[in-house]
């Protein structure tokens, strides 16, 4: 019989929609996959099992018990970064009463906002909430967010805009109202843009030199109207009669367009809490930028050049405050403000762009670019682009400027893998991190589930896969390059359901990870490197046996690195293994009721050991007893990885043979550092007959090959891993007969 090879190298176009099945014609079918689940894509062309996850803890003091350790939340609660530099940041959690500050994935600070919402700032403001003084959960969901230096900025319609401040140490955290300097005055009966200039009384002055108000103004003093002064137009001042009193606050309010105002003028503050308040927020070259309120759906209002608390509108000249209502033909919400290479808008039927260089209020202004509209779903920037949900919720686009158009476009980046983005409600980037060079969007579908984008731009890489776990996901951020989620996970003694936080981490194998005792380091010699950094062992209290062999001289463990020099480099292929010298875990103390829960709920359970020692749940307590020591015990929630490639195409002497009956008769993959996967429900073994069943096993690098039987119209190759070991596919090579 005939028959053909086929190789596939690179999985770069990620995971494609079953819709795409049969488009043998383009290009991106040959480096695509039809099923890709917990792997990350990785920009070489390769792919590797996700990440685990480790959860945040109240203290890292085991001694404790993990009842005063552990840390969960409501279903509510919203993630968020806080980067001052890369040294100081912060993950900061805020939920409808509270706020929480993370660091090194350990919580050092946690407040109460009750009294703030419960202030007398704003009677109406206050009476809005019912009594709750709390922010709802709908309210947390819809807020927007920004940051500068050590205050972050939190805007909603409803209330208004609120500043979070680090003070002097890392624990020292204060939240309250922004109170601004100046807010635009309108007139709402009659469409006019009113301005106003302050000043104070001092009980002698009776001059005073306006710096940018010009006829025709009305005066207040301390919000009365006075009209005993005198105007000298030369000069440009004001003189009372009689000098205000000392503190007496002084208010020059002229309206554009009016000829004359009086005591009943209908100039109002433009955001209130009649109005509505700001909804979007952003900074960009210098000014603080709020977008759209209740009142002014489509208006861009920007601060003081370098004063983020003033929006005077002023005299007009450059560094002054600027307001813009953008003409659109509709009365659309601004859904997204954001600051990327240029200053852009997106309101629910189109995105916009200020092409002004730079922004000042003569040149402010704004150029439709794409009609898509955009959900409030949060945007992020990435390669010069920036990417938004568009309003069905069902689409990722890239807002990018093209040569060719000489203009914005939007086009559809989840196109291909349009199965993997469903209602989608938050995103996330990490730029690089310090374990890929793959730049990461992760994407978060309301049924709990992730999409990962892995792109690179520039290089034309672009791929999907999706992300599971035992519960569900609820809320995701970056920080820095750390991801952040929110877990739904198992329940607690009443049945209502936990919500942790938890560190992604690519050194550990499972979710919700713990460890009990040190663990064990396993390397390849290669003639050439001495230093081998460790990640398991920390204490120093550990054996370095080569080959099974005790080291002799053992290698010098330098505590400050974490880390063992030989003084001859281990020779090629010599499994170098660093084995803790003190085994005193006979009992694991499940770190959460979770597990339990899960254990009771999934028959496969979340426990994984190896050997011959089994162990027993002691009745219904939080801990498995085992019958010898261990050096280390590890548990946390395990998840299945699966990658199953699209139906392959052959090539026979009469042309394609995609729709051909044929038969799948041999499959090799080449992997990197691997163990315990399965193709096609064959396992494939890591273990050999003259092997020491008692050690752990080191990760395989090379070929692994497989023998199928049957025939099939389409072909595919599927590989599974259901245990908790590294994984990384750098290649599939199949053998097909027709």
């Amino acid at each position: 019989m005939p028959k053909s090879q086929v190789v596939q190298s690179s999985f770069t176009t990620g995971v494609i929609a079953p819709t795409l099945a049969g488009r043998i014609d383009i290009a991106k079918y040959y480096n695509a996959l039809d099923v890709g689940e917990n792997i990350t894509l990785m920009p070489h062309g390769g792919l590797k099992r996700r990440a685990g996850s480790v959860p945040v803890l109240k203290s890292k003091d085991s001694s404790l018990g993990y009842a005063a350790q552990e840390f969960y939340l409501s279903e509510d609660a919203r993630l968020e970064p806080f980067v001052f530099n890369i040294e100081q940041k912060y993950l900061i959690v805020f939920d409808t009463t509270k706020f929480y500050v993370i660091k090194d994935d350990l919580l050092i600070y946690e407040d109460d906002m009750i009294d703030l919402f419960a202030s007398a700032f704003s009677s109406a403001f206050s009476s809005a909430f019912g009594g709750s003084y709390s922010i709802t959960a709908q309210q947390l969901k819809e807020m927007d967010i920004t940051q500068y230096a050590d205050t972050m900025i939190l805007v909603h319609p409803d209330f208004p805009p609120l500043k979070l401040v680090r003070g002097l140490t890392e624990t020292d955290w204060t939240i309250d109202f922004m109170h601004f300097k100046n807010i635009p005055l309108y007139d709402y009966t009659n469409n006019y843009l009113g301005k106003k200039e302050i000043f104070k009384g001092n009980a002698t002055e009776k001059e005073f030199v306006l710096i940018y108000t010009v006829p025709p103004f009305t005066v207040y003093v301390d919000g009365t109207k006075d009209t005993a002064y005198v105007y000298d137009k030369d000069v440009g001042k004001i003189t009372f009669t009689t000098a205000p009193a000392n503190g007496a606050v002084i208010e020059l309010i002229s309206g554009a367009g009016v000829p004359e105002m009086d005591a009943d003028n209908t100039y109002e503050d433009i955001w209130s809490d009649a109005r509505g308040y700001p909804r979007t927020v952003t900074i960009y070259q210098g000014r603080l930028f709020f977008g759209g309120t209740k009142s002014k759906p489509i208006t861009v209002f920007g601060s003081v050049i370098n004063d983020y608390f003033d929006f005077n509108l002023g005299d007009g000249v450059a560094d002054m405050g600027i307001f813009d209502t953008i003409s659109s033909g509709t009365f659309d919400d601004i859904t997204v403000i954001t600051s990327a290479r240029t200053l852009q808008v997106f309101t629910e039927s189109g995105e916009y762009y200020n092409p002004a260089i730079p922004i000042t209020p003569a040149s402010s202004s704004w150029s439709r670019q794409t009609g898509y509209g955009a959900h409030r779903t949060n945007s992020v920037s990435i390669d010069g682009s920036t990417y938004f949900v568009d309003r069905s919720r069902a689409a990722v686009r890239q807002f990018i400027y093209s040569l060719d158009e000489d203009a914005y476009v939007s086009p559809n980046i989840s196109l291909l893998s349009d199965h993997l983005t469903k209602k989608v409600k938050r995103m996330a980037v990490a730029k690089g991190s310090g374990s890929d060079i793959a730049n990461l969007v992760y994407v978060l579908n309301e049924d709990g589930t992730m999409a990962v984008l892995n792109t690179m731009r520039l290089e034309s890489i672009q791929g999907w896969s999706r992300w599971t776990t035992q519960g569900l996901y609820k809320d995701l951020t970056v920080v820095d390059q750390d991801l952040y989620v929110l877990v739904a996970r198992g329940y607690d003694a009443q049945g209502k359901t936990k919500y942790y936080v938890e560190k992604s981490d690519e050194d550990v194998l499972l979710d919700h990870y713990h460890r009990q005792g040190e663990g064990v380091d396993a390397f390849m010699g290669d003639y050439i490197t001495r230093e081998f950094s460790l990640v398991s062992s920390r204490d120093g209290k550990f054996d370095v046996f080569l080959d099974d062999v005790l080291a002799s001289p053992q290698p010098i463990y330098d505590a400050g690195s974490n880390s063992i020099t030989f003084v001859q480099a281990p020779e090629d292929d010599v499994e170098i293994l660093v084995v803790p010298n003190t085994n005193t875990n006979a009992t694991m103390f499940l770190p959460t009721s979770a597990a339990l829960n899960y254990r009771k709920l999934s028959k496969k359970g979340n426990l994984f050991y190896e050997g011959e020692d089994t162990p027993t749940q002691n009745g219904n307590k939080l801990e498995l007893t085992f019958e010898k020591n261990h050096s280390y015990l590890e548990t946390g929630f395990g998840f299945v990885v699966k990658v199953r490639t699209v139906n392959l195409n052959a090539s026979g002497v009469a042309g394609q043979l995609f729709n051909e009956k044929k038969r799948l008769v041999r499959v090799k993959i080449n992997v990197y550092k691997t163990l315990g996967i399965k193709i096609e429900n064959y396992i494939l073994n890591d273990r050999k007959f003259i092997m020491d069943f008692s050690r752990q096993l080191v990760p395989f690098t090379g070929t692994k090959e497989v023998y199928l039987l049957g025939y099939a119209t389409h072909n595919a190759v599927e590989i599974t891993q259901e245990i908790p070991m590294p994984f990384t596919l750098l290649q599939i090579e199949t053998e097909i007969k027709y």
